[in-house]
């Protein structure tokens, strides 16, 4: 992955418990969820291919 790029699994714990990854840029003042599903896609395959 590129340096302050970080892929977050969230939880919920209301209802079915289903969880769900939002790719967050965090090298900047305030962190900020990345909306562009090409990044989004490509940085969720690069952490399930890392495992």
């Amino acid at each position: 992955m590129e340096e302050g790029f970080v892929v977050v699994t969230l939880k919920d714990f209301r209802g079915e418990g289903n969880s769900y990854q939002r790719v967050v840029y965090i090298s900047s003042e305030k962190a900020e969820e990345i909306k562009q599903p090409a990044l989004v896609e490509k940085y969720i395959k690069q952490l399930n291919n890392a495992g």
